[in-house]
């Protein structure tokens, strides 16, 4: 996505010096950022490096042992779960989280509930309040139907659909809420090519006509370049650097999180100029040591008869000449 030229789009969400410990783990360590209204920000990361754990806090499943988070302003550092989704933070997870037994979009009109405004009995009794709520969602639904082209699906058990259509149906269900903020994790894990490419459309077209401002957590870096305005990568809990995803990619810290510390390896060959290893010599090829003796096969050890070798049916047995000896 293309963000307007000039001054940088105002912040919709922050985290400062974010930490988080499982027993004697840092998961999270003293991680700041933030994340600017109308763009796709993407964290990046070996596996481990805590990227998940972030989306965790700021969906509040976890609580931070230290650090502040506000959003729209407001510190949400101790806002319950429950109350995430109707702040305007909605969120896929890595393994999608739908009911096998609802259609499509009986699972999208879940996604509206943050919006019920009725109360138990008009919807008991279905009075006109119910039924103009109930029309409102069920359009809200087939415009996120139409945007991500799940026509063919509408109407589908959630359960029968193959795996990658189950990926848009959580993203699609997620936007029925009507978010401010999109956290996708791993959005294209488990996609083919194909997929993974129709995917970076739609995420492009969320961001363009729904005004959704995208968080991103993704392995995909093909993706993640075509998409993202901006990027912060991580390794082991801690953010290495933030910026533009090719500054990002070329960054010293992020090259040996990704591929190792070559320069100054302590393994012999890897360090520029250094030897290649030497083999280390097996038995026998040591200075001073005799060959190490192969050990002889059964009928090769002293005073065993040599294997007859197995007549085939019908053949008689070779008789050999005895050699002559000249006296």
């Amino acid at each position: 996505m293309i963000l307007p030229a000039g001054e940088p789009a105002p912040t919709l969400f922050e985290a400062r010096d974010l930490s988080l410990s499982f027993g004697g783990v840092k998961a999270v360590r003293d991680v700041s950022f933030e994340i600017r209204r109308g763009e796709v920000f993407s964290i990046i990361g070996p596996n481990g490096a805590g990227k998940t754990t972030i989306f965790n806090l700021i969906n509040r499943i976890y609580d931070a042992d230290a650090g502040t988070m506000s959003f729209n302003g407001e510190d949400m550092s101790r806002v319950p779960g429950h109350r995430v989704a109707e702040l305007g933070i909605t969120r896929t997870f890595q393994n999608t989280e739908l009911f096998d037994r609802a259609t499509v979009l009986e699972n999208l009109l879940i996604g509206r509930h943050v919006h019920r405004r009725t109360n138990l009995v008009a919807e008991c009794l279905f009075l006109p309040s119910a039924r103009r709520q109930e029309v409102a969602f069920r359009s809200y639904a087939e415009q996120i139907i139409d945007l991500l082209d799940l026509q063919a699906s509408r109407d589908q058990m959630a359960g029968a659909l193959p795996y990658g259509t189950r990926k848009v149906v959580e993203i699609a269900r997620a936007l029925c809420a009507e978010p401010q903020l999109l956290l996708l994790d791993e959005p294209s894990s488990g996609l083919n090519p194909e997929e993974s490419e129709d995917l970076a459309f739609w995420i492009e077209d969320i961001s363009a006509d729904l005004g959704v401002t995208i968080a991103m957590v993704e392995h995909d870096m093909n993706l993640v370049t075509t998409v993202s305005n901006r990027v912060m990568a991580m390794a082991d809990g801690a953010a290495i650097t933030t910026g533009t995803p090719s500054d990002v990619q070329n960054h010293p810290e992020v090259l040996r999180a990704y591929l190792g510390d070559f320069e100054g390896s302590d393994v012999p060959g890897e360090r520029e100029g250094a030897p290649l290893a030497r083999k280390e010599p097996s038995a026998g090829e040591r200075e001073g040591e005799p060959l190490a003796r192969k050990e002889p096969s059964a009928g090769e050890r002293e005073g065993a008869p040599l294997a007859r070798k197995e007549q085939c049916e019908g053949e008689p047995l070779a008789n050999k000449e005895p050699p002559t000896v000249e006296h």
